[in-house]
């Protein structure tokens, strides 16, 4: 009836996550979770079907009752005679992947930072981190400012440093699963909305965390940058090296960054699980759609699904034009230094783009990726019209 090894884990709210033996999770209701229950030990429907009745009090018929099952566990990957293809899962943000370490070897490197990540020690030293970590980058800009060092040298130093605090991030979500238990993938880079470059650590067996756990394991990449930064901050002054203080504050303000929560940064992961709602963003953009389309919300969480997507969009909105007000000067000579770039490259140099060509870039490709999805919205517009 059911395929082997499914797993399924408390969510929290009476909900439940189930792991499928392909990797999938899928997020149950009780009343889901008790049918799978029902249906794990039987060879076929009709011999869960008394129980079933009982348990729920209905008077299903054989055929209602295998219609209930499809809808419910149908395209989940759970049903062992099922032709209904996989339902699509959530867009990746990070489509693009290359692993560099691999689980044996990322959890072993993150062992040094389990100490840090148990609730007795993070109670106190997350809001110590957070005092002190603005006072601390607000004290290294002051000592740097006016000052000059080698440019090659020191563009060098910065950059190995905040990839190695990117490294200690997302080691700290490896830490904080294995502290726990938790089954974790391996660390490796990958390209944000096909743009970006970004370390990930896959992490995705987090749901079947309980929620404490998952709220430690998601803040944990948080926590251990701010202490490498800090750690950072106290060789430079103990050391008389102030060519480390620029890199202790890009360090800081990159890990107060990761509290973004309009986009998958783990502050959108800390609210999409203080919520209870790992899709937020799709649900909020669902609940945005319907209501454009006359369905108010009926609820306080439908609501507060409303707001979050019309914040969301705010806020890319004011970040797109904040770029552009920025940054539209340099959009006329962008193809032209584009085109001597790619020569440079060609010809085996580093290419040479201005310190604003690559904002530009970026935002020029985030807005045409907005412009393409606002297209493919108007064409599903358009052929409801047409259809209708």
């Amino acid at each position: 009836m059911l395929v082997s090894h499914l797993e399924t884990t408390p969510f929290g709210d009476g909900r439940w996550v189930l792991r499928t033996p392909s990797g999938r999770h899928a997020l149950l209701s009780e009343a889901s979770y008790r049918l799978l229950q029902l249906l794990r030990d039987v060879p076929h429907p009709e011999y869960a079907l008394p129980r079933f009745n009982a348990e729920f009090g209905g008077a299903y018929s054989p055929a209602e009752f295998a219609d209930l099952i499809h809808d419910q566990f149908a395209g989940l990957g759970v049903l062992a005679q099922d032709e209904t293809p996989l339902r699509p899962l959530p867009p990746d943000p990070l489509p693009v992947r290359w692993q560099l370490l691999p689980a044996p070897v990322a959890g072993r490197l993150a062992t040094v930072l389990q100490p840090l990540l148990g609730y007795a020690v993070l109670r106190w030293l997350l809001p110590l981190l957070l005092v002190v970590s603005p006072l601390v980058a607000w004290q290294a800009a002051h000592l740097t400012a006016g000052t000059t060092t080698h440019a090659a040298a020191g563009g060098g130093l910065l950059v190995a440093l905040l990839l190695l605090s990117s490294l200690v991030h997302e080691l700290g979500h490896i830490a904080a699963c294995s502290r726990v238990g938790i089954r974790h993938g391996g660390i490796g880079v990958g390209l944000y909305l096909y743009l970006l470059p970004a370390f990930y650590a896959d992490v995705t067996a987090i749901w079947q965390a309980p929620p404490q756990q998952r709220l430690i394991a998601n803040a944990a990449g948080i926590v251990t940058q701010l202490v490498f930064a800090l750690a950072l901050a106290g060789v430079a002054v103990a050391g008389g090296w102030p060519a480390l203080l620029p890199a202790v504050v890009t360090i800081i303000v990159m890990a107060w960054w990761q509290f973004n929560i309009f986009s998958r940064h783990d502050g959108y992961w800390l609210l999409a699980d203080f919520t209870g709602q790992p899709l937020l963003m799709e649900n909020a953009r669902q609940q945005l759609r319907q209501t454009l389309q006359g369905l108010w919300p009926q609820s306080r969480p439908q609501w507060a699904l409303l707001a979050y997507g019309l914040a969301n969009g705010a806020a890319t909105s004011l970040l797109l034009g904040l770029a552009l007000l920025r940054y539209s000067h340099r959009l006329p000579e962008l193809p032209a230094h584009l085109v001597l770039a790619g020569r440079q490259l060609l010809a085996g140099q580093w290419p040479r783009l201005s310190p604003g060509d690559l904002p530009a870039l970026v935002f020029c490709l985030i807005l045409g990726r907005l412009l393409l999805q606002a297209l493919k919205w108007a064409m599903r517009q358009l052929k409801r019209l047409i259809k209708n």
